[in-house]
């Protein structure tokens, strides 16, 4: 079985490709704009962009950007917007104003500019990408 993924791609090759679980346990796979710490992949907590007073995510960002802290920070809010983390292609109707993922995976070791992918989702391998 494989993943069809797409979302936010900074168009400049500086993100980070992560499979993750959703609050409905529903395997995902996006393009975040900062590596995501260690520590923080059991656990992410995401809050919507437009919440997050200084948040000021990239253009290229789609709709229902979500910010987060690199580091794992309970509420992104609580760190300087500099250091803040951004990831879209995110149903904030779905999500809300923000939501917690898990089981981060890192699809990439190295920045990618890539917006569309297929990915096993029983390995978590990337089978394509466009």
């Amino acid at each position: 079985m494989a993943f069809v993924g797409g979302g936010y791609t900074s168009g400049s090759g500086s993100g980070f490709a992560y499979q993750f679980t959703d609050k409905d346990s529903v395997t995902l796979a996006r393009e975040f704009t900062t590596q995501v710490a260690a520590g923080a992949l059991a656990s992410l907590n995401l809050k919507l962009a437009s919440t997050v007073p200084g948040a000021t995510p990239p253009a290229s960002c789609v709709a229902d950007c979500f910010a987060y802290d690199p580091n794992g920070a309970s509420d992104p809010a609580s760190i300087p917007p500099a250091d803040l983390g951004y990831v879209g292609g995110l149903d904030a109707s779905n999500y809300g104003s923000g939501t917690t993922i898990t089981n981060l995976n890192s699809l990439s070791s190295s920045p990618v500019g890539k917006a569309l992918f297929v990915i096993d989702i029983n390995t978590g391998s990337k089978l394509w990408e466009y």
